[in-house]
């Protein structure tokens, strides 16, 4: 057995066991990302089927035949994007966060991601919305730029598609400088 090397995509996507005739994935190239466990170009938002030529020899006789390969489709990690984040220390509750909503993306099709703060330091100063990914102050919060003027949040969008893969950043929110009264002594 082996595959016809007929400039095909199925032709470099895939190898073929010269004895059994079992194909399988050809490995990934060197020139994949670091980390990569599928190859780059098997991808099934880009390709749903392809094809490829296999020749049968028996020292004899010679035969090709085209096989059809269709490309299943895999959940995928979504990934969030950066924001650069700032809100006023004069910001009441339920002010939005500027440079929110939080957002991520899923190459996935129909596939919907929520929201959720995983931890954020120095204290619990701020709130986000599941579906949105709106970040705003918390009613707890008493943000002053003299005290604390950066938090950490870390965000973790989940997908809703199977095995629910999920992607986590941290984000800085910085906190602005607002004019105060001046304090008599």
């Amino acid at each position: 057995f082996s595959i016809v090397a007929d400039g095909s995509l199925g032709s470099r996507l895939f190898v073929i066991d010269r004895t059994t005739g079992l194909l399988k994935v050809a490995p990934i190239p060197d020139s994949a990302p670091n980390g990569t466990t599928l190859h780059p170009e098997l991808n099934y938002e880009m390709l749903t089927r392809t094809w490829l030529t296999v020749r049968v020899n028996d020292s004899i006789l010679t035969t090709d035949a085209n096989v059809n390969i269709v490309i299943l489709d895999v959940n995928e990690p979504p990934e969030l994007l950066p924001a650069t984040l700032n809100v006023s220390e004069a910001a009441l509750a339920g002010t939005v966060v500027s440079g929110s909503p939080i957002m991520g993306t899923d190459v996935d099709a129909d596939q919907r991601l929520s929201y959720r703060i995983a931890q954020q330091t120095p204290s619990a100063a701020f709130t986000l919305d599941a579906l949105t990914g709106e970040l705003v102050v918390s009613t707890s919060a008493k943000l002053d730029y003299e005290g604390v003027n950066k938090y950490f949040v870390t965000v973790t969008a989940t997908d809703d598609g199977k095995g629910r893969l999920s992607a986590t950043q941290s984000y800085l929110v910085s906190i602005l400088d607002a004019p105060e009264r001046p304090v008599v002594a």
